[in-house]
């Protein structure tokens, strides 16, 4: 994992500013079935205000990390929201939408997920505790 993030370090201009900090997250209880992974990679850069997402769905379908953009709050929380476009069920391919939130000083963390499509769709969440390396 850590080879791939200094990949996507490399891919995304260079060096890494120091204003990054990767956060490795181990996700435990919450509700509904899988679309939650057990595990998150998050590198946050607080300079670009952007988050390099990478998870076992994600190295599947994409195989590189999703980027998106950061919601930095002015107590240091962190709020961002990614994609999967087209991950395939039973039934066809689904668009799935990612929230994320990291507490800076705790550590704590959720990330919940929505299909836009299926109205009656209650997304799991999810919540877990990060460590910056």
């Amino acid at each position: 994992m850590r080879m791939i993030l200094a990949s996507l370090a490399m891919l995304a201009g260079g060096a890494v500013s120091a204003e990054t900090v990767t956060y490795d997250c181990q996700m435990g209880g919450g509700r509904g079935p899988g679309w939650v992974m057990n595990a998150y990679s998050f590198t946050v850069d607080k300079s670009a205000l952007t988050v390099a997402v990478y998870d076992p769905m994600i190295k599947q379908f994409i195989g590189h990390p999703v980027v998106t953009d950061l919601d930095l709050r002015s107590n240091g929380n962190m709020i961002f929201r990614w994609e999967l476009k087209n991950v395939p069920t039973s039934t066809g391919g689904v668009r799935v939408v990612y929230d994320a939130f990291i507490n800076a000083r705790t550590g704590s963390n959720w990330v919940e997920a929505t299909i836009p499509s299926s109205p009656f769709f209650v997304g799991p969440r999810r919540t877990g505790r990060c460590g910056a390396r």
